[in-house]
């Protein structure tokens, strides 16, 4: 779901919509993995992890996803 965050107030907005993004975030922010690309619905969804620590970088794909990364 899409989300706003006031960065002032450090507060969370209301709910958006649900989407098709796959985007998951680290909680200290340092690395985020993403869905690298669309998979078949019988075949999950390979993700690439990235390091967020000056530019974006791609630190290689870690596998298919099973269910919501942790």
């Amino acid at each position: 779901m899409i989300q706003t965050i006031d960065l002032a107030e450090l507060t969370f907005g209301k709910l958006g919509p649900e989407t098709g993004c796959r985007l998951w975030v680290s909680p200290d922010g340092a690395r985020a993995a993403a869905a690298k690309r669309e998979a078949p619905v019988a075949q999950p969804v390979a993700l690439e992890l990235f390091t967020l620590e000056g530019r974006p970088e791609s630190a290689g794909e870690i596998g298919p996803l099973l269910g919501p990364p942790s």
